[in-house]
Protein backbone atom coordinates (compact mmCIF):
# COMPACT_ATOMS: atom_id res chain seq x y z
CA UNK A 1 0.00 0.00 0.00
CA UNK A 2 1.11 3.73 -0.91
CA UNK A 3 1.10 6.30 1.23
CA UNK A 4 -0.08 9.88 0.52
CA UNK A 5 2.64 11.78 -0.88
CA UNK A 6 3.46 14.88 1.41
CA UNK A 7 2.32 18.43 0.00
CA UNK A 8 4.43 19.89 -2.94
CA UNK A 9 4.13 23.12 -1.45
CA UNK A 10 6.58 25.14 0.94
CA UNK A 11 5.61 28.38 2.67
CA UNK A 12 7.82 30.58 4.51
CA UNK A 13 6.73 33.67 6.49
CA UNK A 14 8.83 36.94 6.74
CA UNK A 15 8.81 40.51 8.20
CA UNK A 16 10.20 43.57 6.41
CA UNK A 17 9.47 46.21 8.99
CA UNK A 18 5.95 46.20 9.94
CA UNK A 19 5.01 44.38 6.56
CA UNK A 20 4.59 40.30 6.60
CA UNK A 21 5.40 38.69 3.43
CA UNK A 22 4.62 35.04 3.33
CA UNK A 23 6.38 33.31 0.27
CA UNK A 24 4.41 30.40 -1.24
CA UNK A 25 6.29 27.92 -3.73
CA UNK A 26 5.39 24.47 -5.23
CA UNK A 27 1.93 23.33 -6.31
CA UNK A 28 -1.31 25.01 -4.63
CA UNK A 29 -3.74 22.62 -5.10
CA UNK A 30 -6.30 20.49 -2.70
CA UNK A 31 -4.14 18.78 -0.90
CA UNK A 32 -2.42 21.84 0.52
CA UNK A 33 -5.72 23.56 0.97
CA UNK A 34 -5.85 23.67 5.11
CA UNK A 35 -1.71 24.12 4.80
CA UNK A 36 -2.28 27.70 3.11
CA UNK A 37 -5.20 29.03 4.78
CA UNK A 38 -3.99 28.35 7.93
CA UNK A 39 -1.45 30.00 7.14
CA UNK A 40 -2.84 32.98 5.65
CA UNK A 41 -5.18 33.40 9.24
CA UNK A 42 -1.86 33.06 10.94
CA UNK A 43 -0.60 36.27 9.17
CA UNK A 44 -4.07 38.77 9.11
CA UNK A 45 -3.31 37.54 13.06
CA UNK A 46 -0.25 39.11 13.59
CA UNK A 47 -1.81 42.35 12.47
CA UNK A 48 0.98 43.75 10.49
CA UNK A 49 0.68 47.12 8.73
CA UNK A 50 0.59 45.43 5.67
CA UNK A 51 0.91 41.35 4.09
CA UNK A 52 2.41 40.69 0.84
CA UNK A 53 2.25 37.53 -0.78
CA UNK A 54 5.21 36.31 -3.07
CA UNK A 55 3.71 33.57 -5.63
CA UNK A 56 6.88 33.68 -7.74
CA UNK A 57 7.93 29.91 -6.90
CA UNK A 58 4.16 28.65 -7.39
CA UNK A 59 4.09 25.92 -10.41
CA UNK A 60 0.66 25.43 -10.14
CA UNK A 61 -2.24 27.66 -9.13
CA UNK A 62 -5.80 26.02 -9.15
CA UNK A 63 -8.95 27.14 -7.68
CA UNK A 64 -8.07 26.16 -4.02
CA UNK A 65 -5.49 29.11 -4.49
CA UNK A 66 -7.86 31.25 -6.08
CA UNK A 67 -10.71 30.65 -2.96
CA UNK A 68 -7.17 31.15 -0.45
CA UNK A 69 -6.86 34.69 -1.94
CA UNK A 70 -10.47 35.45 -1.90
CA UNK A 71 -10.77 34.63 1.53
CA UNK A 72 -7.68 36.74 2.59
CA UNK A 73 -8.93 39.86 0.94
CA UNK A 74 -11.85 39.61 2.94
CA UNK A 75 -10.35 38.85 6.01
CA UNK A 76 -7.93 41.40 5.47
CA UNK A 77 -9.61 44.24 4.59
CA UNK A 78 -12.15 43.88 7.87
CA UNK A 79 -8.77 44.09 9.77
CA UNK A 80 -7.14 47.38 8.11
CA UNK A 81 -4.13 45.20 6.54
CA UNK A 82 -3.34 46.18 3.01
CA UNK A 83 -2.36 43.17 0.98
CA UNK A 84 -0.33 42.74 -2.49
CA UNK A 85 0.53 40.23 -4.83
CA UNK A 86 3.90 39.02 -6.37
CA UNK A 87 3.72 37.07 -9.35
CA UNK A 88 4.83 37.16 -13.00
CA UNK A 89 4.22 33.49 -13.90
CA UNK A 90 1.53 32.50 -16.36
CA UNK A 91 0.57 29.84 -14.48
CA UNK A 92 -0.43 32.52 -11.36
CA UNK A 93 -1.65 35.48 -13.53
CA UNK A 94 -3.98 33.95 -15.69
CA UNK A 95 -6.13 31.71 -13.42
CA UNK A 96 -6.14 35.02 -11.42
CA UNK A 97 -6.74 37.17 -14.64
CA UNK A 98 -9.41 34.61 -15.97
CA UNK A 99 -11.60 34.61 -12.27
CA UNK A 100 -10.74 38.48 -11.75
CA UNK A 101 -9.90 37.75 -8.57
CA UNK A 102 -7.07 39.80 -9.58
CA UNK A 103 -9.20 43.20 -9.74
CA UNK A 104 -9.00 42.66 -5.75
CA UNK A 105 -4.85 42.90 -5.34
CA UNK A 106 -2.53 45.02 -6.69
CA UNK A 107 0.56 42.51 -8.46
CA UNK A 108 3.74 43.16 -8.37
CA UNK A 109 6.74 41.37 -10.53
CA UNK A 110 8.81 41.56 -6.83
CA UNK A 111 8.54 41.71 -3.31
CA UNK A 112 10.67 45.25 -3.30
CA UNK A 113 8.62 46.58 -5.92
CA UNK A 114 5.31 45.63 -3.76
CA UNK A 115 6.56 46.96 -0.42
CA UNK A 116 7.78 50.12 -2.39
CA UNK A 117 4.27 50.67 -3.47
CA UNK A 118 2.70 50.12 0.15
CA UNK A 119 0.35 53.14 0.80
CA UNK A 120 -0.14 54.06 -3.03
CA UNK A 121 -3.72 53.39 -4.29
CA UNK A 122 -3.73 50.67 -6.91
CA UNK A 123 -4.09 52.21 -10.40
CA UNK A 124 -6.94 51.61 -12.42
CA UNK A 125 -5.98 49.32 -15.77
CA UNK A 126 -2.57 48.82 -15.02
CA UNK A 127 -1.37 45.76 -16.58
CA UNK A 128 -0.19 42.21 -15.16
CA UNK A 129 3.57 41.06 -15.31
CA UNK A 130 4.05 38.41 -17.31
CA UNK A 131 0.53 38.51 -19.31
CA UNK A 132 1.58 40.77 -22.39
CA UNK A 133 -0.85 43.23 -22.27
CA UNK A 134 1.28 45.99 -22.79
Amino acid sequence: MESASPPMLAIAVRSIGDTTVVGVAGDVDHVVRTMLRETMAAAVARRPRALVVDLTDVRFFGSVGLSALAGLHQTAAVAGIEVRLVATQRSVLMPLAITRVDDLFAIHPTVGDAVGHLGRPRVPGACHPGLGDG
